[in-house]
């Protein structure tokens, strides 16, 4: 009796270790304060520190996007935009809107994505390039100052 006992405490324990999500791959090291330091911080037309800065913590969520091309997405890149844009949800004083989609034809296709951060109720806005061509990981490409809306 004990030993049935016993096998099934055994598998229960393993049936719960093997389904628990694994969330620690969502947001591995997000730094939402050194983020917000680069945003707030951009310098127009100058690519300087804080473009880094974006840069070192935008990969270290976008590692794992590689381009999944459909007939209705022939880049591939949609989704993983959108699954870029959840694990940015973490930083809640962030938001982002697509401005056009693989828009910029300058070899590597690039998607502009307007980035709004509150800063104390100020609105700082900034335009974020992100490299969006079928063949490679979705990347981030520099950052803009805002110069217009994106179109609805």
């Amino acid at each position: 009796m004990k030993t049935r006992f016993f096998i099934l405490v055994s598998l229960s324990l393993l049936t719960v270790n093997f389904c628990k999500k694994d969330d620690s791959n969502l947001n591995p090291g997000l730094d939402c304060s050194k983020l917000m330091h680069g945003i707030y911080n951009a310098i127009p037309y100058e690519t300087d520190s804080n473009d880094s800065i974006i840069n070192v913590e935008i990969d270290k969520l976008t590692k794992d996007l590689t381009p999944k091309p459909n007939g209705l997405d022939r880049h591939g890149q949609l989704a993983n935009l959108d699954t870029l844009f959840k694990r940015l949800e973490k930083c809640n004083k962030i938001s982002f809107q697509i401005c056009c989609y693989c828009c910029i034809q300058t070899g590597i296709p690039q998607t502009e994505v307007l980035v709004i951060a509150d800063s104390n109720g100020v609105q700082i806005k900034r335009i974020f390039d992100f490299w969006t061509g079928y063949q490679m990981n979705l990347a981030f490409g520099g950052a803009h100052p805002y110069y217009r809306d994106c179109k609805k």
